[in-house]
């Protein structure tokens, strides 16, 4: 029985895993293709996926210095305000 073998990747073959007229059965290796491209490319995609959650920790680290710092703002602003009233009737009347 003759069956036919569709190409369903693009890459190099490496080796062949059978012989002219060998009987073959579903599931059984035919071809081992390079891994080198695909390895290439799953490594610059893990590199890339590190790339990414770097610059994501780093934003949320921002954003936190970021709320931090306009917390300060605020308490300062709000503390200065109370303050005013105090400072205008602890300071003397000149005239």
């Amino acid at each position: 029985m003759r069956s036919m073998c569709a190409r369903a990747f693009s890459g190099y073959i490496d080796r062949i895993a059978f012989k002219d007229g060998d009987e073959v059965k579903a599931g059984d290796l035919l071809f081992v293709i390079d891994p080198r491209p695909y390895r290439a490319a799953y490594d610059s995609a893990v590199a890339q996926l590190a790339r990414a959650r770097t610059a994501e920790q780093l934003a949320q680290e921002q954003e936190k210095r970021a709320q931090a710092l306009i917390a300060a703002r605020r308490s300062r602003a709000k503390n200065s305000t109370r303050a005013a009233p105090a400072r205008r009737r602890a300071a003397p009347m000149c005239g």
